[in-house]
C-alpha cells in the first residue's frame, strides 16, 4: 500500500506569492493560471490586482479589501501578518463574507500569539472595530489644528475609530472663504500609527491637539461660512460628509474675540510683533504677488531715473517706496479685516499652546489694523513683512550701481531685488 500524499495548501501558497506581487507592484502573470482555476477571468485578475496595489499604498481599508476576490483577500492577510498587524487581520475577518478568509485570519492570529506576540483575537459574533473602540483602553484619537499659513488658511486633521480601522480627514479652513479643500478616508490601525508617528516627528510642537468634537465643530462652522460666502463645498467633503457624524451639541472652542477683545492694542506687544516673522511657522507670510510686483517695478524706475543723482537719494527714494507698499498692501478695508482674522487666529493658537508672548504680539498686530487713527507704517509686523521680501534699500541701490556691462542680458528684471521670489 503506497504512502498517502501530503495535502498541500495551494491556496495559502498562492496567497504568499500574490502578496509578494502586490507588494512589488509587478503584474502577476505567472499566477494567472492558478487564479484562473479559482474562477477568475483575465480582466477580473487585472482589475483586482490594480485595485490591490492601490489599496496597499493608500492604507489598506479593510472595508474595501473585503470586496476583493478571495485569493486577494488571503494575500492581504499574509501582508498583515508579516507586519504583525492583528488589527488588520481582525478587521478583515469581521467584514469578509468568505469563511475561508475568516478561518485563515484566525489561524494567522493564533500563529502570532504562539510566537509570543500580544494579539487580540476577536470573537466570531459580530466583532468590529466599532466594538473595540468602546473598550476602556481605546482612548479617543487626537485631532490637530495647524498654524495659519501665508494664504490665511489653517489645516485641520481629524481622526477617530470607525468600522474598518481609523477614519482620517484633512480639511483646509480659510477665515473668509470657509472650507476650501477636504479629503479623507479609512485606513488600517497599523497605517494610522505610522502616520501618527510621522506627525509627531514633523513640527509637532506647532500643532494644537484638540478633540474630535471640537474639530467637528470647527469643520461645521467652516462649512457654514462657505455657504454664506456663496462658495462651493469641496467634492471630497461632499463624498464623506455622511460619515462624519453630527456635531456634538455640547462641544465648544475658545474664541479669539473673547480672549483678545477689540480695543487699543498693547503698545509693547505691537512694537515687538515684527519678531513673529522670524519664527518658522510664519515663514510663508509674505506680501501678495501684486504688491511685490508693483514694488519691484517702482524700484526699477528709481534705477532708471535721471533726477536722482547719487546713491543717498536713491536709498531715500527706495525707503519711501517701501513705506508706500505697506500702505497699499493694507489700503482696502476688506484686506485689513482679513489680516485681522488671520492674526487673531494665530494669537488664539499661540495662547492655547501656552506661548503667551507670541499670542500678545499677534493679537496686537491684528487689533492695530482696527484703530481709527490707523497708519500702515506704524505697524512693525507689516513693515517687516514687506522689508524681509527684499534686500535692504542700501543693498538694492548697490546692485543698481553696478556698471551696465556687468549685467547678464537674461537677468530677470522683475525679481532682481527680491530675496523671496513672487
Amino acid at each position: 500500500m503506497g504512502k498517502k500524499k501530503k495535502k498541500t495548501k495551494t491556496g495559502v501558497d498562492l496567497a504568499d506569492r500574490l502578496a509578494e506581487a502586490i507588494e512589488s507592484g509587478e503584474a502577476p502573470q505567472p499566477l494567472a493560471a492558478d487564479l484562473a482555476r479559482g474562477g477568475l477571468g483575465e480582466d477580473a485578475i487585472a482589475e483586482a490586482f490594480a485595485r490591490s496595489v492601490e489599496l496597499l499604498r493608500s492604507g489598506s481599508d479593510p472595508r474595501e479589501l473585503a470586496k476583493l476576490p478571495v485569493p486577494f483577500q488571503l494575500a492581504f492577510l499574509r501582508l498583515a501578518a508579516g507586519e504583525g498587524d492583528d488589527d488588520q487581520l481582525n478587521d478583515l475577518a469581521s467584514m469578509t463574507a468568505d469563511k475561508n478568509v475568516k478561518k485563515e485570519a484566525r489561524r494567522l492570529l493564533h500563529a502570532m500569539r504562539s510566537r509570543g506576540a500580544d494579539v487580540d483575537i476577536a470573537e466570531d459574533s459580530g466583532h468590529s472595530v466599532l466594538d473595540r473602540a468602546r473598550r476602556e483602553e481605546d482612548r479617543p484619537l487626537p485631532c490637530f489644528l495647524a498654524p495659519v499659513s501665508g494664504s490665511g488658511s489653517q489645516m485641520l486633521w481629524m481622526a477617530r475609530y470607525t468600522r474598518g480601522g481609523v477614519a482620517v480627514y484633512q480639511g483646509q479652513l480659510h477665515p473668509s472663504d470657509g472650507l476650501v479643500d477636504f479629503a479623507g478616508g479609512t485606513i488600517g490601525r497599523n497605517r494610522y500609527r505610522e502616520l501618527a508617528r510621522q506627525m509627531a516627528e514633523e513640527d509637532s510642537e506647532l500643532l494644537l491637539e484638540i478633540s474630535f468634537a471640537e474639530a467637528r465643530l470647527l469643520l461645521a462652522r467652516s462649512v457654514e461660512q462657505s455657504r454664506a460666502a456663496g462658495k462651493s463645498l469641496p467634492d471630497g467633503y461632499l463624498e464623506v460628509s455622511g460619515e462624519l457624524g453630527d456635531v456634538d451639541s455640547s462641544a465648544t472652542t475658545p474664541s479669539a474675540e473673547e480672549i483678545f477683545p477689540a480695543g487699543a492694542p498693547d503698545a509693547e506687544a505691537l512694537r515687538d510683533s515684527a519678531s513673529l516673522l522670524e519664527r518658522p511657522e510664519l515663514a510663508d507670510w509674505l506680501p501678495d504677488e501684486e504688491t511685490i510686483r508693483t514694488l519691484d517695478e517702482k524700484i526699477k524706475e528709481v534705477e532708471q531715473s535721471q533726477l536722482l543723482i547719487d546713491d543717498k537719494q536713491r536709498i531715500e527714494q527706495v525707503e519711501r517706496i517701501m513705506d508706500t507698499a505697506v500702505e497699499s498692501m493694507l489700503e482696502p478695508l476688506e484686506r485689513r479685516q482679513d489680516y485681522t482674522r488671520r492674526l487673531l487666529a494665530m494669537a488664539l493658537l499661540y495662547f492655547r499652546l501656552d506661548r503667551t508672548e507670541q499670542a500678545r504680539q499677534a493679537a496686537a498686530a491684528g487689533r492695530h489694523l482696527e484703530v481709527e487713527s490707523f497708519q500702515a507704517t506704524d505697524n512693525p509686523f507689516f513693515v517687516r513683512m514687506i522689508r524681509r521680501a527684499f534686500f535692504s534699500p542700501a543693498e538694492i541701490v548697490e546692485r543698481m550701481s553696478k556698471p551696465q556691462a556687468e549685467k547678464k542680458p537674461d537677468d530677470d528684471a522683475s525679481s532682481g531685488n527680491l530675496i523671496v521670489p513672487p
